[in-house]
């Protein structure tokens, strides 16, 4: 009897997981901030978008370690002044999107995911 009010419970907890997830939509950007990472898919090439996001990551403060991408897909890291690491990841979904994720920290940062996404809105515009 206690076994199936586990797997009950447990399959609410699944079921609902995607209402919680859809809740945490952030507000006028267009960027979704899911476990940790914020992310948004921008109308430009895996290019344009990468020099835009390196800008808005080195305007923010961070320094940067590592950046490099191609054609499909791209990454820039780095740390704040904080000790904080950041990713940033990039990913073509076609020949003119590409998607762009980050994370702050190894939780995320909400506050800075979305700061460093309006900045590259801001550098895309």
């Amino acid at each position: 009897m206690k076994m199936g009010k586990v797997v009950v419970v447990l399959s609410l907890v699944v079921a609902l997981s995607g209402c919680i997830v859809a809740a945490l939509a952030v507000g006028g950007s267009g960027a979704l901030y899911v476990k940790g990472s914020a992310k948004k898919s921008y109308p430009y090439g895996v290019e344009r978008t990468f020099k835009a996001a390196l800008a808005a990551v080195e305007d923010a403060g961070i320094v940067v370690y590592e950046k490099k991408y191609d054609q499909t897909s791209g990454q820039i890291s780095g740390n704040a002044a904080d000790g904080k690491k950041l990713k940033v990841h990039l990913k073509a979904l076609g020949d003119k999107v590409t998607e762009v994720k980050i994370r702050v920290g190894t939780l995320g940062d909400r506050a800075r995911s979305e700061q460093i996404i309006a900045k590259i809105d801001s550098r895309l515009k």
